[in-house]
């Protein structure tokens, strides 16, 4: 009589190798959205590929709504692209999911600058998105940065100028950065610009 050995071996082989081809590559919808993120990420900050980011970020949202870098990115690459309506709509869930994310919140008043017709609502709207940053004080520098660019592009020089002051203060890099950044263009006649930018 045979041994049934070599049977029950096949049979818990072919048992345990489909076991292991079905679940070997399943992932969670987050960690899909984290490497859909991941590959948007690389093509904006590696090759400058706004509008081929703009698929895998919005997969990432897709398969994780609650993915707050990816709604950030998002509304990053539609800003680059100009469309400030859905730049908008990604920064405020941005900040609905962190709500005291510095650089959305900045994000996010810019786009209601250049979207609200109506000038005076739309620096009421911005400055109630900014409201915690400016009353907490800023500390970031990074964010300072991003106040200057956007009071410097808003017709706010005195306040383009005090936030840019704090941000080449606390991070040298920005007064290289500074020098050459359109955002500042209004601002780059003054004397206090030039003392802030000179090394």
């Amino acid at each position: 009589m045979r041994s049934r050995l070599p049977l029950v071996l096949l049979i818990v082989l072919l048992v345990g190798g489909g076991i292991w081809y079905f679940t070997r590559d399943k992932k969670t919808p987050e960690e899909r959205a984290e490497e859909l993120f991941e590959e948007g990420a690389r093509l904006v900050e590696e090759e400058g590929k706004y509008d081929d980011a703009i698929g895998p970020f919005k997969k990432a949202v897709q398969l994780d709504p609650s993915h707050a870098e990816a709604h950030e990115a998002l509304g990053c690459c539609y800003y680059a692209k100009g469309d400030f309506e859905a730049a908008k709509r990604h920064f405020a869930k941005t900040l609905e999911l962190v709500p005291h994310d510095g650089s959305a919140a900045v994000a996010y008043a810019g786009c209601l600058l250049k979207t609200v017709k109506d000038k005076d609502e739309a620096w009421r709207q911005a400055n109630r998105a900014l409201r915690g940053l400016t009353q907490q004080g800023i500390r970031d520098p990074d964010i300072a940065y991003n106040l200057a660019c956007l009071y410097a592009e808003n017709g706010k020089p005195q306040l383009a100028l005090r936030y840019l002051s704090y941000a080449v203060k606390k991070s040298p890099n920005h007064r290289k950065v500074a020098k050459h950044d359109r955002c500042l263009d209004s601002i780059r006649h003054t004397e206090q610009f030039k003392r802030l930018v000179q090394e």
